[in-house]
């Protein structure tokens, strides 16, 4: 339990001052953590898939947001977090960010495929802003264009 309470205060420590708009509950945190993890892995497979841009950065923030999960997940088990709820949490962060994705991608609407793309990036935004704030990466920017 000392390591977890270690790992907690080392991660909390080095988050930006934005971090203190981070929910105070243990579980709350666990769950920003899952879903930004699980929206940047899959930012990152899409990115890989189509050559859209370099994923090491999207990589690397999925590993952080898991890194933190890590961190904090034994203090929300103990606030009576379910086992296995990350994964559903994660998950969760990886349907949405596909779904928005799809929508960019192929609507024949293009105010939707417009509206997805406006979502995708805030979402993104979402994420990048707890760890960089106010640095997004370029890539985010490039989310607002369709795969062609």
């Amino acid at each position: 339990m000392l390591c977890h309470i270690l790992a907690a205060a080392v991660v909390v420590g080095s988050l930006p001052p934005v971090a203190d708009a981070l929910p105070v509950r243990a579980f709350e945190r666990a769950t920003v953590f899952a879903t930004c993890a699980g929206r940047l892995e899959a930012l990152a497979v899409h990115g890989r898939g189509h050559s859209r841009f370099d994923t090491a950065e999207a990589d690397d923030l999925a590993l952080h947001f898991a890194v933190m999960l890590d961190a904090v997940l034994p203090f929300a088990l103990d606030e009576g977090v379910p086992e296995g709820e990350a994964t559903k949490w994660r998950a969760g962060g990886w349907s949405e960010v596909a779904v928005l994705l799809s929508e960019r991608d192929y609507s024949l609407d293009q105010a939707r495929s417009d509206r997805a793309a406006e979502r995708l990036r805030g979402r993104i935004a979402d994420c990048t802003d707890l760890v960089m704030p106010g640095a997004a990466p370029d890539w985010v920017q490039s989310l607002s264009a369709p795969t062609q």
